[in-house]
């Protein structure tokens, strides 16, 4: 029920507002007045524009943080003491304070709300937890489906460099069955399919050697090695999008909108509906890494 302060037509009519040169304070649609100090410029100048404009179902999302993720995430999220919550679950710490800094900067946090969806039908606590802070520290940028970009060093006929049997090429699905990978994060070298951060991935490259961009979803990523500065990963799965040239250096969400050159094609189709593909023969991930460090 709206408060008696607001009306109950209030994205027509408006919100309740006293503006002042040290702040703006609104009176949101639950009663609950909240502030924005002009020391907050960036979101004090766009809360003025939304009402300038009479935009009054914007004035709660840029007014309060808290609002805006319950109500772009249809009630699911909820934010307590300046954490996000989803139930009586808190979010792993980078994923929470990135989703409060998204909403603060008005950034859609669509693709941060569908990557924890993704990574919560990963059954590895350790992946849970450590994967969207790894994932920052090396800017792997996520997509609109909540996947993530990786890179991975391949032979010049897109045959991976350790068996020579995978076939690493744009549109190819790599999968090997999960239990057969190796979950242990304190195992450096063990049995996988491996993903890398764009510098380690090029470190392996030789002459004629491509380098190509994957695409993973957080539910396949196994483990991430503690050593190795927690640059690469061992997955279960995982989808070659295209051959790139130099990384991809875009903020940890990015749509495809602005890549350029070859790679651009494929990111982009990438985040459009496909027809699910065949299901990998089994005898491409029968001899998959022994992950040697001179082997990637």
């Amino acid at each position: 029920m709206s408060s008696p302060l607001v009306p109950a037509n209030w994205k027509k009519d408006g919100l309740p507002c006293i503006i002042t040169d040290q702040q703006v304070t609104v009176t949101l649609p639950n009663g609950k007045p909240v502030s924005v100090p002009a020391t907050d410029q960036a979101r004090h100048n766009h809360l003025l524009d939304a009402i300038r404009e009479c935009r009054w179902e914007d004035v709660p999302k840029i007014a309060d943080k808290a609002y805006a993720i319950k109500v772009q995430s249809d009630g699911r999220f909820e934010v307590k003491d300046d954490w996000v919550y989803i139930g009586e679950r808190k979010l792993p710490d980078s994923l929470s304070k990135r989703l409060l800094e998204y909403v603060k900067r008005e950034l859609p946090i669509e693709p941060l709300l569908k990557f924890w969806d993704n990574l919560l039908e990963n059954p590895s606590y350790h992946s849970v937890q450590q994967l969207h802070g790894f994932l920052e520290a090396n800017n792997h940028g996520l997509t609109p489906d909540g996947c993530f970009l990786a890179y991975r060093s391949v032979r010049s006929d897109y045959l991976d460099k350790h068996t020579g049997t995978m076939d690493n090429s744009p549109g190819k699905v790599v999968r090997m069955p999960r239990n057969e990978v190796d979950e242990n994060p304190k195992v450096d070298c063990s049995n996988g399919l491996h993903v890398a951060d764009f510098k380690y991935a090029e470190s392996f490259g030789g002459g004629g050697d491509k380098l190509m961009v994957v695409k993973v979803n957080p539910r396949d990523v196994v483990a991430v090695p503690d050593a190795y500065g927690q640059q690469k990963m061992r997955v279960c799965q995982f989808e070659v999008l295209s051959e790139v040239r130099e990384e991809i250096d875009e903020p940890l969400y990015d749509d495809g909108s602005e890549l350029d050159g070859p790679e651009a094609p494929a990111v982009l189709a990438a985040n459009e509906d496909k027809p699910q593909l065949p299901p990998a023969d089994e005898d491409e991930y029968e001899d998959e890494y022994d992950d040697d460090d001179d082997e990637y």
